[in-house]
């Protein structure tokens, strides 16, 4: 065993410090209940591999003046498992980044795999231009949720048994409310009734909502069955007449391709009117091209 120890007044003790009497030096240090490594002087503190008499080409992590940690490549690790992030390798208890520069397609891949059971993935992904979030496959049942309640306590499970807010199933399938998923594509899942105040938005399951403001505009849902093109095939628009949403409810078919024209219209009055009538100001009439 060998120890170089300088005895300071009372305080602490320097166990090791190497200078240029310049601007530069590295001391351990030792107080009561502390070892401390670091610089005396305001420089960054840097480490490095395999550096010989030019560190600074070998440098690996820096801990600068302002107290921020730079890793120069490389990753992080913590857990049991100690490798360099690859998707197929089977672990537990992991987390870790990785930062490629985008040589693999994506850059600062934060990923967390606990106890087994599924690998979470948050990060940018270069090759598509994306912000990715998403989980293994998981033999097919792993999930995305999203939860409004997590819990607070750093010594358990804090999202056990929490019910999210929303739900993207391995299927697809989106939940919002609710976890079922015994429906199509989209369920929106709150107990709602529009019939307590059809003017109030806040009873509607889905609110389509545009802020143009413009008496002119309009607000719809489109139809299409296609998977190679961006044509419309059917619709269904609201026509803005006036201030405060006022207007009217028109219905649109596709006589050929990239052609939409409206068929059908419930007037603000309550009028029908089919394939471009002219709409009167009152009563329940039923007009086509102008006619009674």
């Amino acid at each position: 065993a060998a120890e170089i120890g300088i005895d300071n007044s009372g305080t602490y003790k320097s166990a090791l410090n190497t200078t240029n009497n310049v601007n530069a030096d590295f001391n351990i240090q030792h107080k009561s209940g502390l070892t401390s490594i670091g610089t005396g002087v305001n420089i960054p503190l840097c480490f490095h591999i395999n550096g010989g008499f030019a560190a600074d080409s070998a440098e690996k992590m820096r801990l600068d003046t302002a107290g921020t940690l730079h890793i120069k490549g490389g990753n992080i690790e913590a857990g049991d498992d100690s490798f360099n992030l690859n998707f197929l390798d089977s672990i537990s208890n992991y987390i870790g980044v990785a930062a490629d520069g985008g040589s693999n397609g994506g850059d600062a891949l934060f990923m967390a795999h606990s106890h087994g059971s599924g690998l979470a993935v948050f990060g940018y992904e270069a090759g598509g231009d994306r912000l990715v979030i998403g989980t293994d496959a998981g033999g097919g049942g792993n999930k995305i949720d999203f939860l409004t309640d997590v819990g607070t306590s750093l010594n358990t499970d804090n999202l056990n048994g929490k019910v999210p807010k929303m739900r993207i199933n391995q299927d697809g399938k989106v939940s919002i409310g609710s976890v079922e998923t015994s429906t199509g594509g989209l369920l929106i899942d709150k107990n709602l009734s529009a019939t307590s105040d059809v003017s109030d938005k806040n009873n509607y399951h889905l609110v389509i909502r545009s802020q143009s403001n413009d008496n002119s505009g309009k607000i719809g849902i489109a139809f299409a069955d296609t998977t190679n093109d961006t044509h419309v095939g059917a619709a269904i628009l609201h026509h803005r007449e006036t201030t405060d949403s006022v207007g009217s409810l028109a219905f649109y078919t596709s006589p050929s391709s990239g052609t939409t024209s409206e068929r059908f219209r419930i007037t603000r009055y309550g009028e029908l009117g089919l394939s471009g009538a002219n709409y009167g100001s009152s009563g329940q009439v039923l007009t086509s091209q102008g006619s009674g």
